[in-house]
């Protein structure tokens, strides 16, 4: 086929998805066609790489972490900070949390509610006297961030108890 403003031949590309046959074009087939040139991901972690996006996310959970840090709200905070940013599902969550602006400092404004979460979904957190949370390992780290994140519910209607772990 011509392309007329160029005078080129047109360059397309065909992806076939939902076969049901081992021929690649045939009826059952779905095609998409793209004009080139484009880009073609297959999965967030190729993307991430290529565009080096890790190092956009880690500076968001570090603003994120700086926050939590300046409320003073974890004990061994250093310990906490470190792991978190070893994670890579935990950074892209405190980016996320930072993506939802009012969010973060929502939930450290209502952390005196924080007890109440804990023992309502009996979590493995434990507090100190002054209701800050006792960090100690790793495997505290995603219910911590999942507070953070304000992902804890109760439906109204039901009055189900979930957790948003998007």
């Amino acid at each position: 086929m011509k392309n007329s403003a160029a005078g080129n031949q047109s360059k397309n590309i065909y992806v076939v998805s939902a076969c049901s046959s081992s021929k690649p074009l045939h009826a059952g087939c779905k095609t998409r066609t793209w004009k080139l040139p484009f880009f073609l991901l297959f999965n967030l972690l190729t993307m991430e790489r290529i565009f080096n996006i890790r190092d956009k996310f880690i500076v968001e959970a570090q603003a994120a972490l700086d926050i939590i840090k300046k409320e003073g709200k974890i004990n061994n905070f250093s310990e906490f900070e470190k792991d978190s940013l070893e994670n890579g599902q935990v950074i892209r969550r405190l980016t996320k949390t930072m993506g939802d602006e009012g969010r973060l400092p929502l939930v450290l404004e209502n952390f005196s509610r924080v007890p109440d979460v804990i023992e309502f979904y009996d979590l493995n957190l434990q507090l100190d006297s002054n209701n800050k949370i006792d960090y100690t390992d790793k495997s505290q780290l995603s219910t911590i961030i999942l507070l953070f994140q304000d992902a804890f519910y109760e439906s109204y209607i039901a009055k189900r108890k979930g957790i948003d772990d998007n």
